[in-house]
């Protein structure tokens, strides 16, 4: 009799546990306890609210019904994160484009107004800002891509090379006087204006211009450049053309915006351009990187600094490095001005 008694016990306890809590009936207007309470029925959530003073059930509010494919769930929420994220990348490269636009549609007027990318007086793009006004200006801008010297666009020549004048320039058998043109200079004021220093292109040109007067060679064709109605253009020195480049790269990792002429890949699907500018979004513009061979393959751009009586100084885009090259090898031509209000 104990074991039947047990087992109908343990039977009882086990149904009681297992069994669904029936949901209590609530009734709107009903009595309710506690002011806030909230109770489910059926397809509402109801309030314990106060009216006429007394603490009843509101009329509830229907449930949003509730999901039985976890599997749709997962894949719509997988699709709205997608596209977020989607949305948040081309918010991203509008922004960049929109910051390149702005910067090569302002024209600079001022000090105050002529930020690095921006159009110098000269119709170039202002690469390097010096911070204040020095003896030489302030800024200095390249001249826009597409430049052209007697229709040519890829402009090269030899940086200088005086003969002894019996022969003609084109000559084979013409005898190039090899001199240090900076040697020659014996006043200290006009020589401390020569070398490889920033905002030392211009005299250095100047000088070039001096002993190599042969409308054919480097410093001629750069100051031959007549951009902007601006007659100052002139061959940039060692240093103007490193600092060329770290615009180049700065410009690349952040906002890009960029200059190039001539040899390179037009056809980078992700390449715009603007107002006389090339800007490659993420393309890197100075130096050699893998898969982008073609930016400024090959490319070698003459300073107006001398190394020696038979060098002077290039900046090789493709290495991304400077170096020497004799005077008579004929490499690229790249004209920049420096200026200040």
């Amino acid at each position: 009799m104990k074991k039947i008694v047990a087992y109908f016990l343990i039977t009882f306890i086990t149904l009681s546990v297992t069994a669904p809590i029936a949901q209590a009936v609530v009734k709107p207007g009903a009595k309710c306890s506690k002011l806030g309470d909230k109770q489910d029925y059926k397809s509402k959530t109801y309030t314990c609210v106060k009216s006429k003073g007394k603490l009843v059930w509101d009329k509830g509010v229907a449930k949003p019904p509730s999901s039985t494919n976890s599997f749709t769930d997962d894949a719509a929420d997988k699709a709205a994160a997608d596209k977020a994220a989607a949305d948040e990348k081309a918010a991203k490269e509008a922004a960049k484009h929109k910051l390149i636009v702005d910067k090569l549609a302002l024209v600079c007027t001022s000090d105050s107004n002529c930020p690095l990318g921006s159009t110098g007086p000269g119709g170039g793009m202002v690469f390097y800002d010096a911070g204040s006004k020095k003896s030489w200006g302030r800024y200095l801008e390249v001249v826009k891509d597409g430049w052209k010297v007697n229709s040519q666009v890829r402009v090269y020549a030899e940086w200088c090379r005086k003969y002894d004048g019996t022969t003609t320039f084109s000559a084979k058998n013409s005898k190039p006087l090899n001199i240090y043109l900076t040697g020659e200079v014996s006043n200290p004021a006009l020589k401390a204006t020569l070398g490889v220093e920033i905002g030392k292109g211009k005299a250095n040109t100047d000088l070039m211009l001096a002993f190599c007067d042969d409308e054919r060679a480097a410093a001629a064709i750069a100051r031959a450049h007549k951009g902007g109605g601006k007659t100052d253009w002139y061959l940039p020195s060692k240093n103007e053309l490193m600092e060329f480049c770290k615009f180049l790269k700065k410009a690349d990792k952040s906002a890009p915006l960029g200059w190039l002429t001539g040899s390179f890949d037009r056809s980078n699907e992700d390449s715009i351009y603007v107002d006389g500018f090339y800007s490659f979004m993420g393309t890197p513009l100075c130096g050699y990187r893998a898969g982008q061979e073609k930016d400024f393959w090959g490319y070698d751009l003459w300073s107006s600094s001398e190394k020696d009586a038979k060098t002077a100084w290039v900046y090789d885009f493709y290495n991304d490095t400077n170096e020497t090259n004799s005077k008579e090898v004929r490499n690229a031509i790249m004209p920049v001005r420096a200026f200040s209000f």
